[in-house]
């Protein structure tokens, strides 16, 4: 008899770290109510290597550079045969970029697959991909927000009825599991929705509040910026600046000045949901069955964002080094402490 594996493919910036941190932190409880998350494909806390073994182009496949497909999903299967459990879940949000006819001969064998997808508007996505590209300092500085939108594969990977289409083709329709990342459509918490899909109950699960991917406003996006242009500071030192920058975007977020609204233009928003209207709407039919096509039921678009950005004032500068020297200071301050509690305790 096969064993049931839940295979979540995500897709990416759509709250796939939170997923994968509740699984790896949870995995002992996972495992005392019949689950498995395999710590063969693990890279940090995701099943990634199931996905960089299509994807050699990546960074990250530097881990499985000297690994075939059939060596990864090889050990995979140990795992799982030697830990006997009926479930298994894997998950990786690299998998969405995979093409499923690669994947279906190497599980299907073995297991009943349920593929998990979960989806966000298409802006929405938008804005965190652009907001991530531009903390790893992929994004040119004079970067055009419409040529940026309209990149052929970024379309291409937003078309969700073509990429679920792909799934379905190769693993079936009804085995494809799509949930909607908004509040008014999820179970409980993002977390709490995706156990109930793995039909684990939530209870005595450790489910951290805070957000695992930080949203950047669009000054200190630029301050990012500014600190990517600047040769002669060295990656590390640029890494640690960017968490004092996204700190100091959090604690000033209310601020209208600190607004992200501004990232992508309401019209750039809106050319992406009319683009996708009609793909939207199929996936609303097909995989959720709704007769009225309705994907997204939150319509909302920001007010503000059109104008023209004319950079960061020298005002706003002052008040995010402020809060990066505040935030800096008091660390050297409990530095401090701990050094003279250690030096009295050596008395």
């Amino acid at each position: 008899m096969k064993r049931k594996l839940f295979l979540h493919i995500g897709r990416p910036k759509v709250g796939s770290t939170a997923l994968q941190t509740l699984l790896h932190d949870n995995r002992e409880l996972l495992a005392r109510r019949g689950v498995l998350y395999p710590e063969s494909p693990m890279l940090k806390k995701g099943s990634h290597k199931l996905a960089l073994v299509f994807q050699r182009q990546l960074r990250d496949a530097r881990t499985v550079e000297s690994c075939s497909p059939s060596d990864v999903y090889d050990a995979l299967h140990a795992e799982v045969e030697r830990r006997g459990l009926p479930r298994v879940v894997v998950s990786t949000e690299n998998m969405f970029l995979v093409d499923p006819s690669r994947v279906v001969p190497l599980l299907t064998a073995r297991y009943d697959v349920t593929v998990v997808c979960y989806l966000r508007r298409q802006d929405r996505v938008l804005v965190s991909s652009l907001v991530q590209e531009i903390k790893e300092d992929q994004v040119a500085p004079n970067f055009d927000i419409d040529s940026y939108a309209q990149a052929p594969k970024r379309l291409e990977y937003l078309d969700y009825a073509l990429i679920l289409g792909r799934w379905a083709k190769a693993f079936g329709r009804a085995n494809i599991v799509v949930r909607i990342l908004e509040p008014s459509q999820l179970q409980g918490s993002l977390q709490e929705d995706f156990l109930r899909v793995l039909q684990v109950s939530a209870e005595g699960f450790s489910i951290p509040e805070a957000r695992q991917n930080s949203s950047l406003a669009r000054d200190a996006l630029e301050f990012i910026r500014m600190i990517n242009g600047t040769v002669d500071v060295g990656i590390m030192s640029k890494s640690q600046l960017h968490q004092f920058v996204l700190a100091a975007s959090e604690q000033n977020g209310a601020d209208g000045a600190f607004s992200p609204d501004a990232l992508v233009p309401p019209r750039v928003r809106q050319a992406l949901l009319d683009r996708f209207r009609d793909s939207n709407a199929v996936v609303a039919r097909e995989y959720l069955g709704r007769s009225d096509g309705v994907l997204f039921e939150d319509t909302t678009l920001p007010t503000t964002g059109d104008e023209p950005y004319r950079g960061l004032d020298l005002h706003r500068f002052a008040r995010m080094v402020a809060s990066i020297v505040t935030k800096q200071q008091k660390q050297i301050l409990r530095l401090q402490k701990r050094i003279h509690e250690l030096e009295r305790q050596r008395g």
